[in-house]
């Protein structure tokens, strides 16, 4: 389905497992303006409590809707608590050419 603006898409919960591989396909339209960015949060869903932000990462235009596919890794920075503003981790994409 593809998306414009500020709508967002979820990926599958992977359950028990601290290094989660998705495999999920997400289809965004291109988008213009050169500020425009992919903002990827993730989370950790708990089920006693609310699920908590993890961190999130920002992938520039150019990379999403640039020259072709490739995969990347972006380091995933903390937005609250003790380790705000801190990386806690990563996460890899893959982003294809259509």
């Amino acid at each position: 389905m593809p998306l414009a603006g500020d709508d967002k898409m979820k990926s599958k919960v992977q359950k028990k497992t601290n290094d989660p591989e998705f495999g999920d396909v997400l289809t965004f339209q291109s988008v213009s303006g050169k500020d425009c960015s992919l903002l990827v949060s993730v989370f950790h869903k708990n089920f006693l409590a609310a699920d908590f932000q993890v961190g999130q990462a920002t992938v520039a235009r150019h990379e999403v809707y640039g020259a072709g596919a490739g995969e990347a890794t972006y380091g995933l920075t903390s937005t609250g608590g003790l380790t705000t503003g801190k990386q806690v981790g990563s996460v890899t994409l893959r982003i294809l050419a259509t």
